[in-house]
């Protein structure tokens, strides 16, 4: 883009309503008695027309700030953007000295608000390590006063792609998944972490190291986690039909038995390879007895009455179900191809 409209107008990405206006009639002034004054009016005039407005304020943040192929941010250089959602946008990028990928997170719009709620996530999942959850490397200062944050890259298809691309998934399999997100689970309710934000599309597949199988699942996007919640905490938000009936209302703060009705939601798409039954909260008939008791537990109205994942016996059913289902247990899930 030739015209950066925040510096023809002298103010920060960050600048409110009132400061644009007020630069933008100062400037107005100090161009009338200058050579070529109508063009430069007519630029300045364009200039704040864009920036006035919040919504092509907010098309505009996004085309001038997206870090397109073979940008550099310090020590990391862009190779494709992986995904799009309402608040960031994530890209793979490559360490350029030792050519090992990561994981980039911008936020779409330039706002102090959602600086912040970048930072609260990097904080969230700054000290976590598990092998199925990503690590935070760095947070990056970009000129316009925002901030990226550097994270593990994770290869695969989120558990929505495979799904999209490859129809629903055995019991087998998606309690593979499951059993897997619940460990992570157990480990981030020890360290007072709800995670505020399971769904499919939060859940990555890996592949092993023959390419056809992913030997884990690993739960990422910490945008609305909540850190030892407190009675006046609140939910920063939701995703409609993943989250329990509490995130929805807002009333109170996230508990880990939260997490677990979001997860019960993603098993049943995973399950039935539909949305529909997602809203409907409908469990596929041939399911075994043990999976589909867990799913109607997790997926309880009352918080309370949803079982308690730091003392739910839940490994060891995931194994009995998966040794019904195969009449051995797997330590590895063939489903990526």
């Amino acid at each position: 883009m030739k015209t950066n409209y925040y510096q023809l107008l002298e103010v920060q990405p960050t600048a409110t309503l009132a400061v644009i206006e007020a630069a933008y009639r100062t400037l107005v002034g100090r161009v009338q008695s200058e050579p070529d004054c109508l063009a430069k009016e007519r630029v300045l005039h364009e200039a704040f027309e864009m920036l006035s407005d919040s919504r092509t304020r907010e098309a505009y943040d996004i085309k001038v700030r997206g870090l397109g192929k073979d940008a550099e941010i310090g020590n990391y250089k862009v190779i494709e953007e992986i995904a799009k959602g309402g608040f960031a946008v994530t890209y793979r990028a490559r360490h350029v000295h030792l050519e090992e990928d990561a994981c980039i997170k911008q936020c779409l719009f330039v706002s102090t608000a959602d600086t912040q709620i970048l930072k609260a996530e990097a904080k969230t999942v700054w000290n976590l390590r598990h092998p199925s959850l990503p690590s935070v490397r760095d947070m990056v200062l970009m000129e316009d006063g925002t901030f990226v944050m550097i994270m593990s890259y994770v290869p695969g298809l989120t558990l929505h792609k495979y799904v999209q691309k490859h129809g629903k998934l055995s019991a087998e399999d998606t309690c593979f998944i499951a059993s897997r997100i619940v460990n992570a689970l157990q480990y981030m309710h020890y360290h007072g972490v709800v995670h505020g934000d399971i769904k499919p599309a939060n859940v990555i597949l890996p592949p092993s190291q023959d390419k056809t199988s992913t030997a884990n699942a690993v739960l990422v996007d910490f945008g609305l986690s909540s850190v030892k919640p407190s009675k006046s905490s609140r939910p920063l938000g939701y995703t409609r039909f993943y989250a329990p009936p509490e995130q929805e209302a807002a009333a109170g703060p996230l508990l880990p038995e939260s997490d677990l009705y979001s997860l019960g939601m993603t098993m049943i798409y995973a399950l039935s390879g539909s949305e529909d039954a997602v809203q409907e909260k409908e469990v596929p008939d041939s399911i075994p007895k043990v999976l589909k008791e867990f799913i109607y537990n997790a997926i309880r109205e009352d918080v309370l009455k949803r079982p308690n994942l730091q003392h739910y016996e839940l490994t060891r059913e995931f194994s009995k179900m998966r040794l019904a289902a195969f009449g051995r247990e797997n330590n590895v899930m063939k489903l990526l191809s």
